[in-house]
């Protein structure tokens, strides 16, 4: 990760705040972002189930689907599954963007429920660690090797769409261990992610 690009210091507040009104949350709403291709391995539809799950009891709290369709691939989400939810004013499918830092910015947590073979820790996952964000993923090797659980993010079991739910819920409940879990991503991702130091400890091997 470039921890530089990717700090908390690297959207300024106005842009935040500007960027959440334009998609047209208060400032208020609580954002959980997603940030993956609409592939049902990536946990699209645990993301969705979630969504369902507190959409009653959280009506602040917004799910942000964020990702192109998987054009082509038999494991596509189509995109009709997906509109069906955007009926729910608790949940949102933007497509891509390319303002993937800024969308980062707005969030209060981040999500990768992911149970697809990974090449190496997901952007998805490291991104918004480096930026000091709460992450929640799956026990997956990939995804979970990424993070510490209680320690810099939460992990919970494959495919469970209770237990996601429960772990958002347990961040957005707690203030404290919203803003630990976050500052532990941040420092976990400098001390062992950084791209810097990983390169230059590849030409120096």
């Amino acid at each position: 990760v470039n921890t530089d690009l990717y700090s908390p210091s690297a959207v300024s507040e106005n842009t935040s705040i500007k960027l959440k009104s334009n998609l047209g949350y208060k400032s208020s709403d609580k954002i959980v972002i997603m940030l993956a291709r609409l592939s049902w391995a990536k946990g699209v539809k645990q993301f969705c189930e979630a969504s369902d799950l507190l959409r009653k009891d959280y009506p602040s709290v917004k799910f942000l689907l964020v990702g192109p369709e998987d054009t082509g691939s038999i494991d596509c989400v189509p995109a009709s599954y997906i509109k069906n939810y955007q009926k729910h004013v608790n949940f949102n499918w933007i497509g891509f963007r390319s303002d993937v830092k800024e969308l980062f910015s707005i969030c209060d947590i981040a999500t990768y429920p992911s149970y697809y073979r990974e090449g190496g820790y997901p952007k998805g996952l490291t991104e918004p660690m480096s930026m000091g964000k709460p992450v929640i993923t799956t026990d997956s090797e990939h995804c979970s090797a990424a993070v510490e659980d209680g320690i810099s993010g939460i992990i919970f079991p494959v495919k469970d769409s209770i237990a996601f739910a429960e772990a958002i819920k347990k961040i957005i409940n707690n203030e404290e261990l919203a803003s630990t879990l976050g500052k532990k991503a941040r420092e976990r991702v400098l001390s062992e992610l950084d791209e810097e130091k990983i390169i230059s400890k590849l030409i120096l091997d």
